[in-house]
Order: structure tokens, then C-alpha cells, then sequence
């Protein structure tokens, strides 16, 4: 092995515990639907009116009590987590419950088929979260998101050029979109497209000027990739 070549593999060898970075968040902005539906409204009868005449008679004894009732039962009653609150707190199987549930009762809400695609990317079922994110996208051609974690998907199989043509189609949609400005870059190194991947990181420190902790990560991998780049293209001078 060349001098060249050995430095070209020492520099290519990069800890992936110093590097690896949240790429791939959930699309939060979802609206659970009622799980009930509204009732259609009846003429009411006369014994209906005649019960309720009577009802109103011990009114003024039962609405103190009953007010302290449902007050005590609301008080007892757990709060229901929301979806965006349960990926947060990475409790994807809790999640994926609700979002199924939410399908079952809307099953074209892009949102929730985006998020239960990335709960099922945690599971690693690649398959089933490319099924789902193409069945969103073709309800939702624009959407960045779907566009971004399809992407996502195609990475985590080693299909680097699909996860690339994923991330360009996000970026067409939303050129600021910082997380898949990262993933083409993290994509164009897997590659070895050095200066490519260069001039995204380049472009994502310009998206991203206040996570100094990411930025500096980016940074330490910016002067690898830089000595990368240089020694290939000496390389080939060698050729």
C-alpha cells in the first residue's frame, strides 16, 4: 500500500460514536382526530320533554353535587400523552398504537402515516416505513419530511444514490431544510463524493449557527473530509 493510500484509509476510519447525529426527526405537526363521531340530532318526544320538565324540578339539589363529581373525576382522570410528546420521549410503542388508531379512523392523514414510517424505522422494518412513506408521498407529492426520512430509510440499507435523490427532492421543496442538507452531506461521504460532501456540511454549519455542539462535530469531520479530498485528488494525479 502507498504512503497515499495509507493515509487515505487512516483518515476515512472515523469513530462513529463521535460522529453519528440526530438526522432523522419525527414530523411533529399532528392533530389526533375525535375518536368519536358526533351523533345525528333528533326531534326530541314528548315523554323526552315531559322527563326532562321534571328533571329540571330537583335541578338546583343535583347541580352542586354533580359539579363536585365530574370536578373530582377530571381531577383522577391521567392526562393522555399526544403523539409529538411520545416520540420525543422515544416511547415508540406507545406511539405506534395511537398512530394506528388514527389511521383506522383517517387512513389518508399524511402526518400520521409519515410518523408511524419512522417508528417503524426504529424497528429497522425498512420495508414497511418505504411502504408507508411512498403511499404518504403519493397523497402529498411536496411533502420535505416524507421526502427526507424516505431517505432516511434508503441510508440505514446501504442504498446511498435512492437516499441521495431523496434528500435533493427535500431540499427542492424546502432548500433551508437543515436535516436533509446533513443527510446529503452524511450520504455523498458514504459515497466517498468528498467534495460534494464538503460543500453540504459547508452549507449546514450556514442552516444550523446556533447548535454549537453539532456544529463543532461537523467541524472536526469538515477537516477530515478536507484531507480526504486532497489526497485523493493526489492520488489520481499519481495514476
Amino acid at each position: 500500500m502507498s504512503r497515499v493510500a495509507e493515509k487515505l484509509s487512516r483518515l476515512a476510519s472515523v469513530d462513529s460514536e463521535q460522529t453519528e447525529l440526530p438526522l432523522h426527526t419525527p414530523h411533529l405537526r399532528i392533530a389526533r382526530p375525535p375518536l368519536h363521531k358526533k351523533k345525528s340530532r333528533q326531534k326530541p318526544s314528548i315523554l323526552g320533554i315531559v322527563l326532562v320538565a321534571l328533571a329540571a324540578m330537583g335541578a338546583g339539589f343535583w347541580h352542586g353535587l354533580s359539579a363536585r363529581a365530574e370536578q373530582h373525576a377530571t381531577d383522577l382522570a391521567p392526562s393522555k400523552p399526544n403523539v409529538a410528546q411520545l416520540l420525543l420521549d422515544r416511547r415508540y410503542a406507545e406511539a405506534e398504537v395511537l398512530l394506528n388508531e388514527i389511521l383506522t379512523s383517517d387512513s389518508q392523514n399524511v402526518d400520521a402515516m409519515v410518523n408511524l414510517a419512522f417508528v417503524l424505522k426504529q424497528k429497522s422494518d425498512f420495508a414497511s416505513a418505504e411502504r408507508l412513506l411512498k403511499a404518504a408521498l403519493e397523497l402529498n407529492p411536496n411533502h420535505a419530511i416524507a421526502l427526507n426520512n424516505l431517505g432516511r430509510v434508503y441510508a440505514a440499507q446501504g442504498q446511498w444514490d435512492h437516499a441521495v435523490a431523496s434528500y435533493k427532492s427535500a431540499l427542492t421543496i424546502e432548500a433551508n431544510y437543515a436535516d436533509a442538507v446533513m443527510n446529503l452531506a452524511a450520504a455523498y461521504e458514504a459515497l466517498e463524493e468528498w467534495g460534494f460532501a464538503v460543500a453540504a456540511y459547508e452549507n449546514f454549519l450556514q442552516l444550523n449557527d446556533k447548535n454549537f455542539a453539532v456544529n463543532k462535530t461537523i467541524q472536526t469531520r469538515l477537516r477530515r473530509l478536507r484531507s480526504l479530498q486532497t489526497f485523493s485528488l493526489n492520488r489520481k494525479g499519481e495514476m
